[in-house]
């Protein structure tokens, strides 16, 4: 299952939708839970100017480690592979995103690792491109 841009706000929707899911092997989600200003997406369908503290109010994000957490706990998820952290350094001029270890989302993404880990729960944060088995570090680095 990809919960691209899902932010577990509702957990009460992946309570529900369990029970008409197939038992979910496999989870990817992103973590940008800062997201760039509305105005990064949605700027050029603006009417006009947007109020800089309107803009920064209404940011594009997805969920944090504690949401993340809820959803795949919901989902009873066997395993969890956490992308689009633009982490991949050709993303830079891409993406509103900075992979530095002290943002608040590669901390929030540290954390979902721990957490999951503590449950037992395989988990992986990708980087480029994921072959064969599962290892053990928490960033893969994807062979092209």
């Amino acid at each position: 299952m990809f919960a691209a841009d899902s932010n577990n706000i509702a957990p009460e929707l992946y309570e529900h939708l369990v029970h008409h899911l197939a038992p979910v092997d496999l989870l990817f989600i992103g973590l940008e839970c800062q997201g760039a200003p509305m105005s990064w997406l949605y700027g050029c369908l603006l009417p006009g100017q947007i109020v800089p503290g309107h803009d920064r109010s209404r940011r594009l994000d997805a969920s944090d480690s504690q949401r993340a957490l809820a959803l795949i706990r919901a989902l009873g998820v066997g395993a969890v592979r956490i992308y689009a952290m633009g982490a991949e350094p050709w993303l830079a001029f891409l993406s509103s995103i900075d992979p530095s270890p002290d943002t608040v989302p590669r901390r929030n993404a540290d954390a979902l690792l721990a957490a999951c880990r503590a449950e037992g729960i395989d988990i992986e944060l990708l980087y480029g491109a994921a072959e064969g088995e599962a290892g053990s570090t928490d960033m893969v680095e994807l062979v092209f």
